[in-house]
């Protein structure tokens, strides 16, 4: 076995794995669906990568080579974006925390959730326990309740008071997290002018900060947080689309 063999050999054992782990861990999502076709692929390439190899060294398989290479190359670029975005850049007093909504299990925070509501809990503690926060997320069609309902559960239980958090249950997406919780803050007096800080996993980070300018916050700061390994190829894919359709749209 050669070590390109060996190489590719651990990167499908991992992508198999992760195939299993996400099965019966995540609910299905598109993040899901790319693990799973990255998956394939890799064992494709693993079982007749010689023959791939010498289609790729001539003529339009070249062209494909290259087209492949440059897709990666640009897929590893929006990785750098991601990156950059995740700095946190909270200061302690802002006047409102909005924790952005992730999948349940049924009722039950996922791992993803947990560690944003973590993040949000150790900012009210440990930095600013005046803050209002705000959890947003909707219903999605594999959950028995709203994310909001569920977020809003796991802070109290954890002893952020009632009283401080207030329930967005209507958004489905990222803008509509920002969107719809200003318009509720919105009611309160906020008008969107002063600090607010929202807390999100790493990934995720940069394209929240898009949006949340886009509809109408214009002191934005940022608490991000870690992603299982489990969970970071597929989300780190999803958005690497979510971040091309944001550019194009911005266009």
């Amino acid at each position: 076995m050669t070590m390109k063999d060996l190489i590719l050999l651990i990167l499908v054992l991992f992508a198999v794995s992760d195939s299993l782990v996400l099965t019966f861990r995540s609910n299905f999502t598109l993040g899901l669906i790319l693990v799973y076709v990255g998956t394939a692929l890799l064992i494709c390439y693993l079982l007749f990568h010689r023959q791939i190899d010498a289609f790729c060294a001539v003529g339009v398989g070249r062209v494909f080579k290259i087209i492949f290479f440059i897709g990666l190359a640009f897929f590893v670029f929006l990785c750098a974006v991601m990156a950059y975005g995740s700095r946190n850049t909270t200061t302690g007093k802002e006047k409102v925390v909005i924790v952005l909504g992730a999948g349940l299990h049924g009722d039950v925070v996922s791992d993803t959730l947990r560690r944003r509501l973590d993040a949000a809990i150790e900012y009210h503690f440990e930095q600013n326990p005046n803050a209002l926060i705000v959890v947003s997320g909707g219903q999605g069609p594999q959950e028995t309740t709203t994310e909001a309902k569920a977020m809003a559960a796991y802070l109290q239980a954890h002893g952020v008071p009632k009283a401080q958090i207030l329930l967005e249950e209507a958004s489905t997406s990222t803008q509509e997290n920002f969107c719809f919780s200003l318009r509720l803050l919105q009611q309160l007096g906020f008008t969107g002018q002063e600090p607010m800080v929202f807390i999100t996993n790493d990934f995720h980070s940069y394209r929240s900060a898009a949006y949340a300018k886009k509809v109408g916050f214009s002191a934005v700061h940022c608490k991000s947080t870690g992603t299982s390994l489990w969970v970071l190829p597929g989300a780190a894919m999803r958005e690497a689309l979510a971040i091309c359709a944001l550019w194009v749209r911005g266009w």
